[in-house]
């Protein structure tokens, strides 16, 4: 896997000069080149912050944290770059580097997707890198249901299943918008010992109305745990800035 992780991490970096701030994953294209806009170079970049550091069920990190990204899309591909950095009053502690690269393809009102993350956490000694592979598919249209599989092949060797809906919805004559959402997860011994539904996801995000390539997002977030022995329930709030 290490020719995948220089490969990804070298298509992130070229995408560095271009933001004066990290993360963003939507991001709009330059004009048209010759071939379609499927041959068109787009990036993103930006950062959330975040009250405690979820992920599917798990809360990893109790304080807040800081989360850059920086992304780089070219013909139905895109390469990524995410790190996570845990807030102690002036400093940070770095504990998580993610880097990924996933294919999506539009086939009428689907669009379908797969994908590699490799997994690094510095801290931690005797388990300090993963190899995850998703696939999964979403429907653009009322409720917008979609489901992944991602399946972790090393460390965290199990399958998780994620599925959901969420609408965007106006608010008023503004351009602000809402958008409500429900996941719901299936463990399958993914760093846990067992199986079995483990975590239900409730948010609320609202979008500012965009500015000149700068987006700002707000969320309210509830992880509701279906399975206490694993981890507990936990609400949160995030804001994401992102550049396109």
């Amino acid at each position: 896997m290490r020719p995948v992780r220089i490969l990804v991490a070298v298509v992130s970096l070229l995408a560095l000069p271009l933001a004066s701030v990290a993360h963003g994953q939507d991001s709009a294209a330059p004009a048209p080149q010759a071939g379609g806009a499927d041959r068109a170079v787009t990036w993103g970049a930006g950062a959330t912050l975040t009250s405690a550091f979820v992920w599917r069920g798990f809360v990893l990190e109790n304080s807040p944290c800081v989360q850059p990204s920086v992304s780089v899309s070219f013909a139905h591909f895109t390469a990524s770059s995410w790190v996570n950095l845990i807030t102690h009053g002036a400093s940070q502690v770095w504990s998580e580097h993610d880097l990924g690269i996933s294919y999506a393809r539009d086939v009428d009102d689907w669009e379908f997707s797969a994908g590699y993350t490799q997994y690094y956490f510095p801290t931690v000694h005797d388990a300090h890198m993963s190899h995850e592979f998703y696939v999964g598919a979403a429907y653009s249209g009322p409720l917008n249901p979609f489901v992944k599989v991602f399946h972790d092949v090393k460390v965290g060797d199990g399958t998780y299943v994620s599925t959901g809906v969420s609408q965007e919805l106006p608010l008023g004559k503004s351009k602000w918008s809402v958008t409500p959402a429900v996941t719901l997860g299936y463990n399958n011994h993914q760093w846990v010992a067992g199986s079995g539904w483990s975590d239900l996801n409730l948010g609320v995000a609202v979008s500012l109305p965009p500015g000149n390539h700068v987006d700002v997002t707000g969320s309210i977030n509830y992880s509701k745990s279906l399975r206490s022995e694993w981890f507990p329930s936990r609400a949160y709030v995030s804001l994401t800035v992102a550049v396109h």
